[in-house]
């Protein structure tokens, strides 16, 4: 395996080697602007139609607490059409993550092996159920685990509730056990959509399997290399502050407390941080590629392991 500033160094040298930075991004863009317009389709159709969605119900609870008044969905049949629209709706997001994750993913492998084709980013599109039910199953296990590592520290903060000292000191520890519960699963399932681009025809049930073993005896190096990307992060800390200050002026003054040269400043600052979040996202992809690449050479020259016999078959 190689050492952590060499996967960065490697990663770096691809983003900038043979305009690959304009390939990722563009690819990125297009993608992003399928999806979108698919989503927004999705959202005006269901004005037009004058479907109520979860998010309407919210925003009418909000209104009519606002006011001092309770708020119940009619008995005209409109409730079931909501959860109706709701799950539909969720169902197309679900589709959609699923699809930009794995071409994302698919495009950051080729190009860690020397593919330089940007149409590995839309093989999504070829099989969006596939996508969906990967997508589905992380989700729903992370979900799982996270309620199994939630209900002990309910538990304990509902005894310690006449205790505001000891409410807070157990609210600490259930942050802390749910981060490191979280930190445990998110590296549990790295591998997931690495092995679906690898294995187009692999199920959701066998890429989740194969991410686990693989993941076993790594997460702690995975952790460290994402870690050791810590200086290419702490760069969004001027953005983030610069945005904390036009958020602070708009709530004190409103627009009326900006002028001409604060609205260029906002612009040119906001274009700087998306510029600067996509190189260092795409910067990062392609370490975790890398990581995965190095993954396999490595437990193929020490012995076939499990998922390796898996791809073998």
């Amino acid at each position: 395996m190689k050492a952590n500033r060499e996967i960065r160094a490697e990663a770096w040298r691809l983003l900038w080697r043979g305009g690959g930075i304009v390939r990722l991004a563009g690819a990125g863009l297009v993608l992003g602007i399928v999806l979108f317009g698919v989503t927004a389709a999705l959202a005006y159709a269901f004005r037009v139609l004058d479907i109520p969605t979860l998010q309407d119900f919210m925003a009418a609870q909000q209104q009519a607490a606002s006011q001092g008044l309770g708020y119940t969905a009619s008995s005209d049949g409109a409730l079931m059409r909501m959860v109706g629209a709701s799950l539909f709706q969720s169902f197309i997001q679900y589709l959609l993550m699923g699809i930009s994750t794995y071409g994302v993913v698919n495009l950051c492998l080729k190009t860690v092996r020397g593919e330089r084709g940007i149409g590995a980013a839309f093989v999504g599109f070829g099989a969006p159920f596939s996508t969906f039910w990967l997508m589905f199953g992380v989700q729903i296990r992370t979900a799982f685990w996270m309620m199994l590592a939630l209900m002990p520290a309910s538990m304990l903060l509902a005894v310690g509730n006449d205790n505001a000292l000891a409410s807070v000191g157990i609210g600490l520890v259930m942050i802390v056990v749910l981060l490191l519960v979280l930190t445990w699963v998110i590296y549990r399932y790295r591998n997931v959509w690495l092995l679906k681009a690898d294995h187009p025809e692999w199920g959701a049930g066998r890429c989740i399997a194969g991410s686990v073993e693989m993941m076993k005896g790594w997460k702690m190096r995975a952790v460290r290399l994402d870690c050791s990307y810590w200086l290419s992060f702490l760069g969004l800390v001027p953005f983030a502050a610069a945005g904390f200050w036009a958020a602070a002026k708009y709530r004190l003054e409103g627009l009326d407390g900006f002028a001409a040269s604060d609205f260029l400043i906002v612009g040119l600052v906001g274009v700087s941080a998306i510029v600067y979040f996509l190189v260092v996202g795409w910067y990062l992809m392609l370490g975790h590629a890398i990581f995965y690449r190095e993954q396999l050479l490595e437990r193929t020259s020490g012995g076939v392991g499990e998922a390796e016999k898996q791809q073998e078959a």
